[in-house]
């Protein structure tokens, strides 16, 4: 396989990378057949393969050129690769990302997309990638173009991309992501029906808002809230609703007094929250601290008011509780103490 892809034949080389990954997804669920050696010895011939027809600069191609065939072929190969054997030596895997940001510079969208799904999966596999990839905040750039594109494939494969650098990547990586103007991007998806489209833009925005009060800032500048509460309310997928709320309650459990306020429209949809996600014990201790710090519900322990300190105890025992149990009273008669641990809510969100 080496051979075929050193060799001087354009068209042999090319079939050689759509034999390569035709072997490696066919493989993929086959433990017995050891692939991945060959794998790592053809890497370096596929990268020198996508080096060798990458333009310095971002010009496009046609459809038949030999550059847009070596690096399509190329790129879909090398995704292929990154999806089934992402743990890569770290030698390998700086020739894999040296890859990705030549095909990322290429001007095609498609290209781009099946670059995007590699670098994701490495960095879901190697979260040191994002600290070596000394070209990230221009990768950055692209995921945001391509979420623009108004190509499904594309937008999807760009968000999962940019949900990985949210999760393993620094602050500084974030704030690139909203210096990019990439927040108007995803606050513009969450209005959207289809499941992907709005669930991947809420679990982005759910690990931004768990990080410090600049990015939950900025979460509120660029007019999340709203949509966000509007997702909880009205999108008819559960699960796209929990990613909602993840996103609405890590900010809330991080604002600061100033910001606090611009969650009001929250306090409906989190009371609402307990009910459809009663069984998961995790989100509804979410949801009761947020309704909390808000001031819309107080907490009491064998009739007496708790402080800070006694509430987390609460919440502890709550979480490993049957919560379905302690939250039953506040359904049935708001009045009525089944346990110890006692949730008052306001007049104003019954």
């Amino acid at each position: 396989m080496t051979n075929l892809l050193r060799s001087k034949d354009v068209n042999l080389r090319l079939h050689a990378l759509w034999l390569l990954r035709s072997i490696v997804l066919a493989f993929s669920s086959r433990p017995d057949i050891k692939i991945k050696p060959m794998i790592e010895e053809t890497l370096e011939s596929i990268t020198c393969f996508i080096n060798e027809y990458s333009p310095d600069c971002e010009v496009l191609c046609s459809a038949d050129s030999v550059v847009y065939k070596v690096l399509s072929t190329g790129s879909i190969t090398l995704a292929a690769i990154c999806q089934v054997y992402p743990q890569l030596p770290s030698d390998k895997l700086k020739l894999a990302l040296g890859a990705i940001r030549k095909l990322l510079r290429y001007g095609s969208i498609d290209i781009a997309s099946s670059a995007c799904e590699g670098f994701a999966d490495l960095c879901d596999a190697n979260k040191a990638v994002l600290a070596e990839s000394d070209e990230l905040h221009y990768v950055i750039q692209q995921l945001i173009i391509l979420i623009e594109s108004q190509d499904r494939g594309n937008i999807i494969n760009a968000l999962e991309a940019l949900g990985s650098i949210v999760r393993w990547g620094s602050d500084d990586d974030v704030q690139v992501i909203i210096d990019k103007k990439g927040l108007w991007q995803l606050q513009c998806l969450l209005g959207e029906e289809e499941k992907y489209y709005v669930i991947d833009p809420c679990w982005i925005l759910s690990n931004i808002t768990a990080r410090k009060e600049k990015h939950i800032q900025a979460v509120i500048e660029h007019k999340c809230i709203e949509p966000l509460v509007d997702v909880i309310k009205n999108h008819k997928l559960t699960e796209v609703k929990e990613e909602a709320t993840w996103a609405i309650v890590n900010a809330i459990r991080g604002a600061n007094n100033d910001q606090i306020k611009f969650f009001r429209d929250s306090v409906q949809p989190l009371w609402d929250s307990l009910k459809v996600f009663g069984d998961d014990p995790q989100i509804v201790c979410a949801c009761l601290e947020s309704l909390v710090k808000m001031q819309c519900m107080k907490v009491t322990c064998n009739g007496e008011m708790v402080n800070d300190a006694e509430f987390k105890k609460c919440l502890r025992r709550l979480h490993d509780g049957n919560v379905m149990f302690h939250l039953s009273a506040l359904w049935e008669n708001l009045d009525h103490v089944e346990t110890d641990i006692t949730f008052h809510p306001s007049t104003s969100i019954l």
